[in-house]
């Protein structure tokens, strides 16, 4: 996954190389988690996941039934 992509190395710099040991790890679980909310927020703001459809619904049907509701 992109987390151990990610994580992993901060992971590394912080707790290992440069000595924060456990401190050092949960900062990067920390920075991890910002730079996907990060990430996240900049996809939902770019509407890019509204082009993303795994149905294709006729335009003249309604999308909810009044028998599917």
């Amino acid at each position: 996954s992109v987390s151990w992509l990610f994580s992993m190395p901060v992971i590394y710099l912080l707790g290992i190389h440069m000595g924060y040991g456990l401190i050092g790890i949960w900062s990067a679980f920390i920075i991890d988690e910002w730079m996907r909310g990060i990430i996240l927020y900049l996809r939902w703001r770019s509407r890019a996941w509204q082009k993303k459809s795994l149905l294709e619904l006729d335009e003249r049907e309604p999308a909810v039934r009044a028998a599917d509701a």
